[in-house]
């Protein structure tokens, strides 16, 4: 009978995949770059930097010139001696793109969207970054920084220096005015970590090492009209309810009912939950978030939140796919 229940439960697995790709999101791929994404057709182009895997670089490493054929000059230059042959030709074989620059611990292109995420998928590549290039790009990604050093001073200071990682999430126009109302930053400074804190907001899970930062979690939401910073916290759905769906949006955190661990909610975490019940499979260690400081939650796969994972988690990850 369990032989019988496991060849079902891998049929079933197999047909997850075939039917269900487009529920999945490559977590390698940057909330500011999905969100450039969302924003673009299938054949628009976009420029992107990729990092090969093993390599996690620093954010003031990273390039971000009005003029590209000048990042161009530039970098090829300083990192004269430092090309990578091998791994170009294998991350993007039979993809079309325009090469900016190659360097040894990032790649930069020019590459149709439709592109991002195969090139997201291969094992070499560690994350995928967008690369911004054009003066619009530039501007509309700090339009409030300066709204973070008028509010925490310190900050001022170690962004210059290269000790304060800014990013500007995404905005929200939430009465649909065509006027924007909040905008969702993150930031921390470049500091050794304490330890791992955490937080759910509505079916996301957020973890930040405990850094000293101006948001407990690194996230928060401004308020444009009041012109102040709420941090992100388990109860900032309260006020502002739209919130859960601009994260899910965004892709903020690890999605609730991620039960194989893998960053992202699909109807294969489902299965997976079906195999463990059978004995097929066992959670991974990563599934244990009791020992985040601020979640009600033990199991990250605690889909229907009743402090247990079985079956019924299952059932409610299908539901939360099929919107019901």
């Amino acid at each position: 009978m369990k032989k019988i229940l496991s060849y079902i439960l891998i049929c079933v697995l197999v047909l997850s995949i075939s039917v269900f790709p487009t529920f999945a999101q490559n977590s390698k791929i940057s909330n500011q770059l999905q969100q450039v994404l969302m924003q673009k057709e299938d054949d628009d182009t976009v420029d992107i930097y990729v990092t090969p895997t093993g390599y996690s670089p620093n954010a003031t490493e990273m390039p971000s010139w009005p003029d590209i054929g000048e990042a161009r000059k530039e970098l090829n230059e300083y990192y004269d001696n430092w090309f990578i042959t091998e791994f170009e030709p294998v991350v993007f074989d039979n993809i079309d793109y325009e090469e900016i620059v190659i360097f040894q611990n990032v790649i930069i292109i020019t590459v149709k969207a439709q592109d991002v995420k195969r090139i997201a998928e291969s094992e070499l590549v560690y994350s995928v970054d967008y690369f911004e290039n054009g003066e619009l790009e530039n501007e509309s990604t700090h339009i409030y920084l300066d709204r973070i050093f008028e509010h925490y001073p310190e900050t001022e200071s170690a962004y210059y220096m290269g000790e304060f990682w800014y990013q500007e999430i995404g905005e929200m126009d939430v009465d649909c005015d065509d006027a924007i109302d909040f905008a969702i930053v993150y930031c921390h400074f470049a500091m050794a970590p304490d330890a791992l804190d955490g937080t759910i907001i509505g079916d996301r899970i957020i973890t930040q090492p405990q850094l000293y930062t101006p948001f407990r979690f690194g996230y928060a939401l401004y308020d444009l009209e009041e012109n102040k910073f709420i941090e992100f916290s388990e109860t900032i759905v309260d006020d502002y309810p739209f919130l859960t769906e601009y994260m899910e949006n965004y892709n903020i955190g690890s999605p609730l009912g991620d039960a194989d661990n893998d960053g992202k909610l699909s109807i294969l975490d489902a299965t997976f939950i079906q195999l463990v019940a059978a004995q097929l499979a066992e959670y991974p260690s990563g599934d244990d978030i009791s020992y985040y400081n601020a979640t009600a939650l033990t199991y990250k796969s605690d889909m229907n939140r009743d402090s247990k994972r079985n079956i019924l988690d299952a059932t409610a990850i299908q539901l939360k796919l099929a919107g019901i």
